[in-house]
């Protein structure tokens, strides 16, 4: 079989003829410079993108952060006062008077006699967590002026008493243990 040859048809080796003469020289170096600027400039812009990003996240973070101090320096400076609440009398209050012993006094009698005249003098209420304790005789001797502290360390410095002040439901108490 005879193969003919067409004119409108060009051969293979003409086509890579045709194309390998299309192509340019390229200079090798030239070309990765080229595209090396390409590639700084895209991760330049990148960069400067990512910088603005990081800037505006750390002005946001600032402000957050700021606006949490002063909500808390407001807070701790108000307390916990209403602002619906009317303005109350800021005038001057009286001072407690703190009761004490008006004078000495000497106490020769059962712990159960002494506890009710120191409940009288410092308005509190007397608990006797061992019953056994309120028939001790005691020998006491209680200064003018002495606080209802005061007297509570000196009932702990008996041995067989122990004393302390106690709060509940807004009464004060003196609890003999």
């Amino acid at each position: 079989m005879k193969i003919e040859k067409h004119e409108d048809y060009p051969t293979v080796s003409e086509k890579i003829a045709r194309i390998c003469c299309d192509i340019p020289s390229v200079d090798v170096d030239e070309a990765w410079r080229e595209m090396e600027g390409r590639l700084s400039a895209e991760s330049s812009r990148r960069n400067k993108r990512h910088t603005r990003m990081r800037k505006r996240w750390l002005f946001t973070a600032a402000t957050l952060a700021f606006a949490v101090a002063i909500s808390s320096g407001i807070y701790v400076s108000v307390g916990n006062k209403s602002f619906n609440k009317p303005e109350e009398n800021n005038e001057p209050q009286p001072a407690k008077t703190v009761p004490v012993f008006a004078q000495s006094e000497t106490f020769d009698s059962s712990l159960q006699a002494i506890m009710k005249r120191v409940s009288s003098v410092y308005g509190v209420e007397i608990l006797f967590a061992n019953p056994e304790k309120s028939s001790l005789k005691m020998h006491l001797e209680v200064d003018s002026g002495l606080s209802i502290n005061e007297f509570v360390e000196l009932l702990n410095n008996f041995e067989s008493v122990k004393a302390e002040i106690v709060e509940r439901n807004n009464t004060t108490y003196i609890e003999i243990k």
